[in-house]
Parts: structure tokens; C-alpha cells; sequence
């Protein structure tokens, strides 16, 4: 063996050695990126399953959302329904009370005005008898008046004459005369014109 087949040999060797070791940590590698590759797998799948979980969650979520809705919208009707029915009520117990009030203030006005409607009833009809009291008493008057036209045109006829004026001036005096307590009696005789 020549130093050149040795050193050949020894380059073979180290050549090999240096192949092994490169294959060796080759596969040290391979069997690290192997863990590493089964690593993220494991965290692929963990991670694919909390992805999976959470899809799960988002769904039900989801659903509890749209139930929350529909609970929501059942509770805005039901919230409608019990305002309305409550204004409802709230109305009927104000116009109750409103009308209530209405009837104690109008009660004392409608006694009023049946006073007042009564009033006028009995005024009415007392306008009635005076305006027959008045007809009958003009009527009377009229008549009066009728006679006193008569009485008068009789007087004027009468005194028209002097012997009746005179006749009628004694029988005025006469009337007078006794109209004052003077009487034919007291003077002692007959008083003469």
C-alpha cells in the first residue's frame, strides 16, 4: 500500500465518513423535520378541531342569535300588546274620571238651568195674565174713555146754555158744599147761591 492508496483510502474513508456523517445527520434532520412535520400535524389537527369547535360555537351562537331575535321580536310584540292594553286602560280610566267630572260640574249648571227654565215658564205666564190683565184693562179703559166722550158731549151740549150753566154751577157748589161737612143744617138755612 502506497501512501497514495492510502491517502486514496483515507479520502475514501473520510469521504465516506464525511457521507455517513452527512446521511446520518441527514436523517437526524429528516427524523427532527419528521417530529417537526408530525408537531404541526398535531397542531394542524389540534388546531383544525379548535377551528371545527369554534365553527361549532359560531353556529351555535349563530343560532342563539337569530333565537335571541325571534325572542327579541316576541318581546317587542308582547311589549306592544301590554302597552297597548295599558294605554287602553289608561284611556278608559281618564275618560271615566273625565266624564265623571264633567257629569259633577254639569249636574249643578243643569239644576240651574231648570231653575232658570222654570223661572221663565212661571214669568212667562205671569206676562201672559198681565197682558190679559192689561188687554181687559184697556178694554175697560176704552170703554170709560167712551163714556167720558159721552158724559163730556152731554156737558158741553148741557152747558151750553146759561140757565144750565148756572143750574149746574148750584149743583156743583151744593156737592161741594157737603163735601166739606157743610150741610143746610149747621148755617141755620139753606145756602144760597
Amino acid at each position: 500500500m502506497t501512501a497514495s492508496a492510502l491517502d486514496f483510502t483515507t479520502v475514501i474513508a473520510f469521504v465516506l465518513g464525511a457521507i455517513v456523517a452527512t446521511v446520518l445527520l441527514m436523517m437526524t434532520v429528516l427524523r427532527a423535520n419528521a417530529n417537526d412535520a408530525r408537531a404541526l400535524r398535531e397542531t394542524i389537527a389540534a388546531r383544525d378541531a379548535d377551528l371545527a369547535t369554534e365553527r361549532v360555537a359560531t353556529a351555535t351562537v349563530q343560532a342563539t342569535i337569530a333565537q335571541m331575535k325571534l325572542g327579541e321580536r316576541d318581546v317587542e310584540e308582547r311589549l306592544q300588546r301590554v302597552a297597548q292594553t295599558y294605554v287602553t286602560e289608561a284611556r278608559e280610566v281618564l275618560v271615566k274620571t273625565a266624564a265623571e267630572r264633567l257629569v259633577a260640574q254639569v249636574t249643578p249648571l243643569n239644576e240651574r238651568l231648570d231653575l232658570l227654565g222654570k223661572s221663565l215658564v212661571d214669568l212667562g205666564t205671569a206676562r201672559i195674565e198681565d197682558q190679559t190683565r192689561v188687554a181687559t184693562l184697556l178694554e175697560s179703559l176704552s170703554t170709560k174713555m167712551a163714556g167720558i166722550d159721552d158724559a163730556t158731549r152731554r156737558v158741553e151740549r148741557v152747558l151750553g146754555h146759561s140757565q144750565a150753566r148756572g143750574s149746574w154751577g148750584e149743583f156743583e157748589l151744593k156737592r161741594l158744599l157737603e163735601l166739606t161737612g157743610m150741610t143746610e143744617h149747621r148755617r141755620g138755612g139753606p145756602v144760597s147761591p
